[in-house]
């Protein structure tokens, strides 16, 4: 059971987001929910963040920074602003996004309270290009609105019908702890392992609401860019595997996660090519599968 009115804790690594970073701290200070902390890793940018955080840690003392002197990377930040966590609800943000509902954590805290079961707690989020500030696609699917059972929200998950940005969710610590916390052999995705694990194990309150913006752009190259297929390959079977082992007593999906095999086989020919053809028996073989990673359309955050 959470307290009566239990701590958020924001995660928030930045690395040369200066431009972006004041928006994303004015986005969680002006949230009607007020119980929370914000554990900014400053990771060694090259423009003015640091002054950024600086001038909002001195105004607002929920903003807890850690300066590295030079740039570690968004794993090893991110694993900072971990290891300082103190709140029974943890809130993954990154710099580049921003809220724009300032009731997401109040409508999250009652959800969670009024469904001890669930893991957490999630919405929408609006995807905007940078350079044209337009809209590019809304993420974040579920169904029906209200609480969503551990079975249910797998197969939907495995169909491609259910998903859950880490920009609009909340999630309770001890779900985190119970899961074997943040696997960093996943790379890029294992925030999206932690979104989609916790809610197929223990549920989640779905709230049909865009919470965020998230932005993109045609120019950055993503997180996972530069990923080689065979990284792609390791990184998804040992998603597959670590979910599977979590959900083991859910009943018979061989059917479902056939087809979802087939959509990670798909999305892989649209990142390297006809040529990952070749890996076809390794991406269409069962549970034993040695293989990849997740990206595409709906591993965005």
């Amino acid at each position: 059971m959470l307290p009566p009115r239990p701590l958020i804790s924001v995660t928030l690594p930045n690395y040369n987001y200066g431009r972006f970073l004041a928006q994303a701290l004015e986005s969680i200070l002006t949230q009607t929910y007020e119980n929370l902390e914000i554990l900014l890793t400053e990771d060694g940018s090259t423009d003015d963040s640091r002054a950024i955080a600086e001038r909002y840690a001195r105004q607002d003392r929920r903003i807890k920074p850690v300066y590295f002197a030079s740039n570690q990377g968004a794993l090893v930040a991110h694993a900072d602003t971990w290891q300082r966590v103190r709140g029974e609800i943890i809130y993954q943000f990154s710099s580049d996004d921003y809220l724009v509902d300032p009731d997401f954590f109040r409508f999250g805290v009652e959800a969670l309270a009024q469904h001890p079961q669930a893991a957490g707690f999630y919405g929408a989020a609006d995807v905007i290009v940078i350079e044209t500030g337009l809209s590019r696609v809304v993420m974040g699917w579920g169904e029906p609105a209200g609480f969503i059972a551990p079975f249910p929200f797998l197969k939907g998950f495995l169909s491609g019908r259910f998903f859950v940005p880490g920009i609009s969710s909340l999630w309770r610590k001890s779900g985190i702890d119970a899961v074997g916390g943040y696997d960093t052999q996943l790379g890029p995705q294992t925030d999206y392992f932690i979104n989609h694990a916790l809610p197929a194990r223990s549920g989640a309150v779905f709230m049909p609401k865009i919470f965020a913006h998230a932005r993109d752009s045609a120019a950055r190259k993503s997180f996972s860019s530069s990923a080689t297929l065979e990284d792609e390959m390791r990184r998804l079977a040992l998603f597959a595997a670590k979910l599977r082992d979590l959900t083991r007593h859910s009943g018979d999906l061989e059917t479902d996660w056939s087809n979802w095999r087939r959509g990670q086989a798909a999305q892989l020919v649209q990142k390297f090519g006809r040529a990952t053809l070749a890996a076809g028996p390794i991406l269409s073989a069962g549970p034993q599968a040695r293989g990849t990673a997740l990206d595409g359309p709906r591993a965005v955050r």
